[in-house]
């Protein structure tokens, strides 16, 4: 099947890597060759049904699973920022198959949990509050509940406290 990549160029060819950055779902560096011989490199995050790790399986909640919210944020919600979060360059849904993948701009640099510059931390806590400050309470909120982006208030945090309490005694859901 041809692949078209926009600009009137082809894909002729992807190569695949797992990345070592998964988390929950497995993550992949697609390296991509188009036929004028420019390549670039794509994260392709697989947030299909069964694509969730063992690990995340055992201890992720039912009602984070099974949404289409991080391709909805990339898809309603980032356009309308400042700019500073990775491009997103599509995603494909197909909920008869459960099929959902994400794929977004490769960004270089190294992951801000590995970083022990404090000054670094602090630089992306004001990134982070510049972009929530980005929005009226009324933009924020509608745009939230299109994305169907998770709201973090009393009954949010009530959930992890009874979860947590429940794996502490042995009865976990």
């Amino acid at each position: 099947r041809r692949l078209m990549a926009g600009n009137g160029r082809d894909v002729v060819q992807v190569l695949s890597r797992r990345s070592p950055y998964t988390s929950s779902f497995p993550v992949h560096v697609l390296r991509v060759r188009f036929d004028d011989g420019h390549e670039t490199k794509i994260v392709l995050k697989d947030m299909s049904g069964g694509a969730l790790i063992e690990q995340a399986r055992r201890v992720r909640p039912p009602f984070l699973l099974g949404t289409t919210r991080e391709v909805d944020t990339y898809r309603l919600v980032l356009p309308q920022a400042t700019a500073g979060t990775a491009a997103c360059h599509g995603s494909v849904v197909d909920s008869a198959t459960g099929q959902c993948w994400l794929f977004l701009e490769h960004v270089a640099g190294t992951q801000l949990c590995f970083v022990g510059d404090f000054a670094q931390w602090e630089r992306a806590a004001r990134w982070a509050a510049t972009f929530h400050d980005a929005y009226a309470a009324t933009e924020a909120s509608r745009l939230g509940r299109q994305a169907g982006l998770l709201t973090y208030d009393e009954p949010y945090y009530t959930t992890w406290l009874t979860r947590a309490r429940a794996f502490a005694t042995g009865t976990p859901e």
